[in-house]
């Protein structure tokens, strides 16, 4: 079982307050019908100072970069 300290509990809870307040006017209505302009993207760049070494834009949802490119690109790069 999980227990949790009375003060900890009892700040989680009073933000409760604050979110629904930030959602009120909120429905699913105010979302778009093409959710691909909403979806933020990431990707990876890598420097070595000014020099960018290696560049990728995620195209997706869950879509990253292969860790072993990044560490191709960061062990084969020497240290300044």
């Amino acid at each position: 079982m999980f227990l949790v300290n009375s003060n900890f509990q009892a700040k989680i809870l009073s933000r409760f307050g604050a979110l629904r307040k930030a959602t009120k006017n909120y429905t699913i209505e105010a979302t778009p019908d093409d959710r691909s302009g909403i979806l933020q993207q990431g990707g990876v760049f890598v420097f070595k100072g000014n020099q960018l070494l290696y560049a990728r834009k995620d195209e997706g949802t869950g879509d990253h970069a292969p860790l072993d490119d990044i560490l191709d690109i960061c062990c084969k790069v020497p240290v300044a």
